[in-house]
């Protein structure tokens, strides 16, 4: 396995989480954490290369295991200054456990922080729990002035409310944007997926308020799903949706096992061995593209979906995926 060729590293720190979401496919991982050994041995794996690196930091939930947390944190730091490349580390977190302490570690190694957010406090204690500790996390991000990014799991519970989560975020000055999953049907998730027509019609309507909610804000609440239609039709279609399409992408589990991303750890046919005992990166295929891309009047924009979801997902996926992409366009 040629390690210089990974650009994006999604980082496993344990498997344990304080909440239990209803579409979580990793609920049944067990109790895992990384250990001090395998992150000296992963960084290291990672030295030598000269291109990019993303590492984001997940879990389970990444704030359970703080000490790896944090020796991941500095470790990259080190990596970049050892190649003198650019190293990006972002965390993933349900922001239940985020203090004063820990954001002011995060920001000392210059951290990244996602939260991952379904909607307003209602909505977000209806779907995740949790969401007083969540807003307290948001509160100190915001006292402290620290910008953070949101990403949401669309389902049926929260499809007609994406609105509202615009809406709430726009309430912080230090929100930079969002990003919207859809559903992936792995694992012991238990929620259902959106209706196409109902989330095509979120879609337009989420557009339409953060169009004006914009208007407001001095720095614009940015939309993943927006940019990435606007950044694809700029460059005259799309390419590959991730670096996962281009197997320049890998995800590290707490024992050492890897796989090609995210969505595929813990899937014995997806995997590319261990730490110990690497495989050669395998590209995932992208499937989106189809007889109905033909008429559709985003197919010049459509930067296509997450090959790992669409794998999962099937025909499911696709349908939702393109009603997300028009609502939208």
């Amino acid at each position: 396995m040629d390690w210089r060729a990974v650009r994006y590293l999604i980082l496993i720190l344990a498997w344990r989480c304080n909440l239990r979401c209803p579409y979580c496919y990793n609920g049944e991982s067990g109790d895992a954490e990384a250990s001090p050994e395998l992150l000296e041995e992963l960084f290291q794996k990672l030295r030598g290369g000269a291109a990019p690196l993303l590492i984001q930091l997940t879990g389970g939930e990444p704030l359970m295991a703080p000490e790896r947390l944090f020796q991941a944190a500095r470790a990259a730091r080190e990596l970049a200054r050892a190649d003198g490349r650019k190293v990006t580390v972002a965390l993933q977190t349900n922001g239940t456990l985020l203090s004063r302490g820990a954001l002011l570690e995060l920001k000392r190694w210059g951290v990244q922080i996602g939260v991952s957010l379904d909607g307003p406090p209602f909505v977000q204690e209806e779907i995740r729990g949790g969401a007083r500790e969540t807003t307290r996390g948001l509160e100190l991000m915001k006292e402290l002035g620290i910008f953070f990014n949101v990403t949401s799991v669309v389902t049926e519970a929260n499809v007609s409310l994406l609105s509202e989560l615009a809406l709430f975020l726009g309430g912080y000055p230090n929100a930079r944007g969002f990003g919207l999953d859809l559903l992936t049907l792995k694992g012991r998730g238990k929620a259902r997926p959106a209706d196409p027509e109902a989330l095509e019609a979120a879609a337009r309507e989420l557009k339409r308020t953060l169009l004006a909610l914009n208007s407001k804000r001095e720095r614009p609440l940015a939309s993943r799903e927006i940019n990435l239609l606007a950044e694809t039709g700029r460059r005259g279609g799309r390419k590959d949706f991730c670096a996962a399409c281009r197997g320049a992408s890998l995800a590290v589990t707490p024992e050492g096992e890897l796989y090609p991303c995210g969505q595929a750890a813990g899937v014995a046919e997806f995997s590319m061995g261990t730490l110990a005992s690497p495989t050669r990166a395998a590209p995932l295929g992208e499937t989106l593209a189809g007889p109905q891309c033909a008429s559709c009047p985003v197919a010049g924009s459509c930067p296509g979906e997450c090959p790992g979801r669409l794998i999962f997902n099937g025909a499911t996926g696709r349908e939702l995926a393109c009603a997300l992409y028009r609502g939208l366009f």
